[in-house]
């Protein structure tokens, strides 16, 4: 068989009412010149017999079957089965356009870069559109440009996934990002920067990832939560600082995502089932622990509280955020409830 341009790699993990859609998107690749490699975690629904049976059908599609040990134990078996020079990653649950790979290979082969990110579109389970990264002039950028450009680029989420992205294998066998799934791909983003010379960023917008509700580790819910997301924040922050890029901006980045998963998780603990004792002192212990505190005090030094894309709660405030949205949330309610109401009474004296 000879060797092909790139490869397409897929962890697989209880997935088997999605398969078909991942196979129909990669067969329908007006790209052609690719091998899939199939990682299978040790799936325990028909997940594994459903990708054998695709690669009964179709000699560039390879299945290596694994005992389960998560995403990122998964993902360093799958660089280190990578035969091709470049590879292109699909999560299984998602879906991409005829020209994802196409798009890909041309701005690879247009600037020889050693990496190729493009845009994506953040779905529902409906397939409806939630959000997609913001428009980006396409552009190559090296080392010189990093110091002005990571900032940016992390703040918009475009180095947080592995997916809409084109690398060169070398690089990728070389990353180790330790035992832990949450934050496996920001991990591996931020490795593989520093290992090549060049990336390009491209605005063509074919990946669509889709956001499960309950499905993804991240729907975990508490401080636990917040802790997770701060070490991964505090792992870029590191390997800017080992490589000479954390500058002001690049801090005022991280913690600006700090305060983001913060808030996201305070919203989260607004809804949990716990009872509003339990909700304050979950958020407390996120808003007055040691971590978020050191975010929060480092901009408010530089002046920054107030000029930031996410506003930070205050420390001392957790238990008073939670406090003010649960009551908002009753106000709607009421608010929802009476209009309902009113609306009820306004049909009956039409009809009479």
């Amino acid at each position: 068989m000879k060797e092909r341009y790139l490869t397409i790699f897929v962890a697989v993990y209880n997935i088997e009412k999605y398969l078909d859609r991942l196979f129909d998107c990669i067969k329908k690749q007006t790209f052609e010149d690719y091998e899939v490699l199939i990682m299978d975690d040790g799936s325990t629904d028909n997940s594994l017999e459903i990708c054998k049976k695709y690669a009964e059908q179709d000699d560039r599609i390879r299945v290596i079957s694994l005992d389960h040990h998560g995403l990122a134990a998964t993902r360093m078996e799958t660089y280190k089965n990578i035969r091709t020079e470049y590879a292109v990653c699909i999560d299984g649950d998602d879906w991409v356009e005829p020209n994802y790979l196409k798009h890909l290979v041309d701005a690879q082969k247009k600037y020889n870069a050693d990496l190729v990110i493009s845009n994506a579109v953040l779905c529902n389970e409906k397939g409806d559109e939630i959000y997609r990264f913001p428009h980006r002039e396409e552009g190559v950028f090296s080392k010189n440009d990093y110091s002005e450009i990571l900032p940016k680029l992390y703040l918009e989420d475009r180095l947080n996934y592995m997916f809409g992205r084109l690398y060169k294998s070398k690089w990728l066998k070389e990353i180790n990002v330790g035992e832990e799934d949450m934050g496996e791909d920001t991990r591996t983003v931020a490795q593989y920067l520093m290992k090549i010379d060049n990336f390009v960023v491209i605005d063509e917008c074919d990946y669509h990832y889709i956001k499960y509700n309950q499905r993804a580790i991240t729907a975990t819910l508490g401080s636990e939560r917040f802790h997770k997301m701060w070490k991964i924040n505090q792992f870029v922050y590191n390997v800017m600082e080992q490589n000479g890029l954390l500058n002001e901006e690049m801090i005022k980045t991280i913690d600006t995502r700090i305060f983001s998963a913060a808030r996201m998780t305070l919203d989260e603990i607004v809804y949990n089932k716990q009872s509003r004792k339990e909700k304050y002192l979950a958020a407390d212990r996120i808003i007055d622990s040691k971590e978020y505190k050191a975010s929060y005090y480092r901009q408010k030094e530089k002046g920054n509280i107030y000029s930031l894309v996410i506003k930070p709660v205050s420390p001392g405030k957790g238990s008073k955020y939670i406090k003010q949205e649960l009551n908002r949330i009753r106000i709607y309610s009421y608010k929802n409830r009476i209009k309902k109401f009113t609306s009820k009474i306004i049909k009956k004296d039409k009809a009479i």
